[in-house]
């Protein structure tokens, strides 16, 4: 409808849009003002509405973005940026930046531009300029982002209805979203499937640092390595699966600090899961922990059993596991390396610990049982128990029958100490079994 139109009736303040049979896609609409019986073009514009129509899929209203790391860190952390979007559909994409980035949307009297707003447009036009962009409370210190506002911004005096003073200067108000054929808000469909769009500042200028990607992929890795000290800022786009717009809702930008490192790890302990001595085939868990420096460590372990071989390189892993099976009695050295995340020091402190792995003892004694007891008619099924002691406590068992000539394995080594012997067919007499 022409804004001219809407016009007529300078009493008229309400419009019944119906949307029945428009394509699917992202829809702006606003108000102009003015006092009755003026002829200017308008005197007071609206908040710009954005009215998305997707297969009645209600837009994203919200989105936050958590750090896995708690700021301040040093540089070579990795920090992992989790989004999560809400309202809606439950459908969203994230983006980390900030609509019109830290500087606000630009201000130069240009041609209105023929696309929706995105992160850094606006839109211009003469005379009593309109403007259409992200509030000035979505900046650095904004609290709140992605506000879509226009405004009126008037170049001559008059008495007319207008707003007065920096055409930025508005309050921040998020901007209200509908489903074409669906304004009301009574039957949208709820899939809970977003898609997510990451920005970083590095304190001169934003990028993207994860693209809309794949339904849900709701986290972004960054590696801090090499990055300089400072602060920094991350933000998220985010928006429902399966729509174009550049953006439905945009978390607050969230600042993090990166900071020289205190200095070196100055010292790490080494602890296993259980005390020597053990017998081999034991599982053991080693736990590091160090001290000083960042506060933010790389753990390496090594093993030594006459040489040093590695046994779990650099990670943030603190534990390794270690496997004793078919590892021969003897002593062992276990050794961990530390260093602050993002050093390229070999180490900076380290720690050995000895441990004996013993051989393991044989069993030295079984008894074995029938149930029932001998004798028995042909045909009786007979469950043997075998109970093992001495040795390591951990047995295997294995069930040979005489067949009247020699023992056969009826039943080769395992962990049950039961086997039932089957009588069927066979002939009367003395069978014993071991």
């Amino acid at each position: 409808m022409d804004r001219r139109e809407a016009l007529r009736r300078h009493d008229d303040n309400t419009w019944t849009w119906d949307t029945t049979g428009l394509a699917t896609g992202t829809y702006y609409a606003l108000v102009y003002a003015r006092s009755a019986g003026s002829t200017a073009p308008w005197e007071a514009v609206s908040t710009a509405v954005a009215l998305r129509s997707s297969s009645f899929v209600r837009a994203a209203t919200r989105v936050t973005l958590t750090p896995s790391l708690a700021s301040p860190r040093t540089p070579g952390a990795s920090v992992v940026w989790t989004a999560a979007a809400s309202g809606g559909s439950g459908n969203y994409s994230t983006c980390s930046t900030c609509t019109t980035g830290p500087h606000g949307p630009s201000r130069s009297l240009t041609a209105p531009r023929t696309t929706t707003p995105g992160p850094g447009h606006h839109w211009a036009g003469h005379r009593n300029l309109l403007c259409v962009g992200i509030c000035p409370k979505c900046r650095l210190h904004g609290t709140v982002g992605g506000c879509l506002t226009a405004v009126a911004y008037v170049l001559q005096a008059s008495s007319r209805a207008r707003h007065r003073g920096d055409p930025y200067a508005v309050p921040c108000q998020p901007a209200e979203r509908r489903d074409v054929g669906d304004l009301d808000g009574g039957r949208q469909r709820r899939i809970g499937n977003y898609q997510y769009l990451f920005y970083l500042h590095n304190g001169t200028s934003w990028t993207v640092a994860k693209p809309y990607g794949a339904t849900n992929d709701n986290t972004w890795t960054w590696d801090t390595t090499g990055l300089a000290t400072g602060t920094y800022y991350a933000l998220v786009y985010a928006r429902s699966a399966g729509s174009t717009a550049p953006w439905e809702a945009v978390s607050p930008q969230l600042p993090y600090v990166l900071q020289a490192s205190s200095g070196p790890a100055t010292a790490v302990t080494l602890t296993p899961s259980l005390a020597s001595p053990r017998n081999v085939g034991t599982t053991l868990m080693w736990t590091a922990a160090a001290s000083g420096g960042s506060g933010n460590y790389q753990y390496a372990f090594w093993l030594d059993n006459g040489s040093l071989s590695l046994a779990q390189a650099y990670s943030a892993s603190n534990t390794w596991t270690w496997n004793t099976t078919g590892f021969a009695p003897g002593t062992y050295n276990v050794q961990v390396w530390a260093r602050n995340a993002g050093s390229s020091a070999d180490w900076e402190a380290k720690r050995t610990e000895s441990f004996v792995l013993n051989a393991i003892p044989p069993a030295t004694a079984v008894t074995l049982t029938p149930s029932p007891v001998s004798p028995q008619l042909l045909g009786t099924p007979v469950t043997w128990t075998a109970a093992a002691s001495g040795g390591s406590g951990t047995y295997e068992y294995q069930f040979d029958l005489w067949n009247g000539t020699s023992f056969a394995t009826v039943r080769p080594y395992s962990g049950t100490p039961t086997w039932t012997w089957h009588t069927d067919g066979l002939v009367s007499g003395i069978t014993p079994c071991e």
